[in-house]
C-alpha cells in the first residue's frame, strides 16, 4: 500500500474496526460533490458512481456514522442477496 491513509483503512477494514474517522454519511456527500463537478466538466466518473451506490447502501444499512471501511458491509449485502446493481447516483 502506497500511502499512510491506505494502510490504516486496511488495517481497520482486516480487524473490523469501524470506529469513525472518515464517516460513510460523510464520505457519500463528498463522493457527490466530486460526481456532480465531474458530470458538469462533462468528465465520466463511472469509479465514483460505483462507489456512490455502495456508500448509499452502507448507510442505508443503518452504518452512516460508521468509518468508511463499514463499506464492506454494502458489499457483504449484496453477496448475500445475490445482487450487484447497477449503479445510480441521487441526491442522497
Amino acid at each position: 500500500m502506497a500511502s499512510d491513509v491506505s494502510r490504516i483503512k486496511a488495517t481497520k477494514l482486516v480487524g473490523q474496526d469501524f470506529s469513525v474517522q472518515a464517516a460513510i454519511a460523510d464520505v457519500l456527500k463528498n463522493n457527490r460533490l466530486i460526481a456532480e463537478a465531474a458530470r458538469a466538466a462533462g468528465v465520466a466518473s463511472p469509479l465514483l458512481d460505483a462507489c456512490h451506490a455502495l456508500y448509499r447502501e452502507t448507510v442505508a444499512l443503518g452504518h452512516g456514522q460508521s468509518d468508511m471501511v463499514a463499506v464492506v458491509r454494502a458489499i457483504e449485502a449484496r453477496t448475500n442477496n445475490g445482487l450487484t446493481p447497477a449503479p445510480h447516483v441521487s441526491q442522497a
